[in-house]
């Protein structure tokens, strides 16, 4: 998922604090900032990728974000699902940045993208509004964006839409490693980016189970796409990254990794093709 959580205000100025705090009693506030399935499954958060990045000083690559140009492709549902995953990943890695211009920009591809998919809470013009009028205030824009994301996936679950929401979650946690592992391509050893690269196997894993969960439920009502190819290029993700011997766990770098890195780079491609 991409994947956002509500931050909480840390700026000592008295009028910032205000403002976020005006936006949080005009909001809902599901479940603490996260939906049922990221708790039931301990789903992988974009967030937690993109702070690792900004403490490591690692500077933000626009380059790395997915065009917005791709909004305006004549997508089948099943990938304009994977894009709003991709989109919200992207706008995440903004805010946090304090790229708050290219957060707005991909705040609003998301609305397009989340309107076409038929999705009723979430991203949508009201919360859009909210973002301009605070797009000097980091915190607020974080706040925003985060309940944006909330809001999505707990529409998604109460109307029980296994067949969007499973996709919007892929989107953002593989946008999220693809910018990870572009980071860390030419990075020192000494910051550690392989290592952590390495550990997203364990939300790998989780990701894994979770797709299982969705594709052998009864109560399923007709996914979209098909899952069973997602799951299978996670699972082959998987398998390369059971590939890495535990010898080489303290010398980590691009050698190792290259092969897990390119299915990464591989599944972002069919997303967006």
């Amino acid at each position: 998922m991409i994947v956002f959580v509500v931050f909480s205000c840390n700026n000592s100025n008295n009028n910032n604090q205000s403002v976020t705090s005006d936006i949080k009693d005009d909001l809902y506030d599901s479940a603490q900032g996260k939906s049922f399935v990221y708790t039931k499954y301990e789903l992988p958060l974009s967030v937690e990728v993109y702070k690792l990045l900004k403490s490591k000083n690692i500077p933000f690559n626009k380059q790395l974000l997915l065009g917005l140009e791709n909004q305006d492709k004549n997508f089948t549902e099943e990938k304009r699902a994977l894009v709003l995953g991709i989109y919200s990943s992207d706008l995440v890695y903004a805010t946090i940045f304090e790229q708050n211009q290219e957060a707005i920009d991909y705040f609003g591809v998301s609305i397009e993208l989340a309107h076409k998919l038929d999705i009723e809470d979430g991203y949508n013009s009201n919360l859009l509004d909210k973002a301009y009028k605070n797009i000097d205030n980091t915190d607020s824009l974080n706040y925003v964006a985060g309940e944006a994301y909330w809001r999505t996936c707990t529409n998604l679950e109460k109307n029980n839409r296994t067949n969007i929401l499973p996709l919007i979650v892929l989107g953002s946690w593989t946008e999220s490693v693809h910018i990870m592992a572009k980071a860390s391509i030419g990075s020192s050893m000494e910051a550690g980016l392989f290592k952590e690269l390495y550990n997203q196997k364990e939300h790998l894993k989780s990701l894994i189970l979770y797709f299982n969960d969705v594709i052998s439920n009864p109560d399923k009502t007709g996914l979209t796409g098909d899952m069973k190819k997602w799951l299978k290029k996670l699972e082959l993700i998987f398998e390369k990254y059971n590939e890495i011997n535990a010898s080489e766990m303290n010398s980590l770098g691009v050698d190792q990794l290259k092969n897990i890195i390119f299915q990464i780079e591989d599944l972002r491609s069919m997303m967006i093709e």
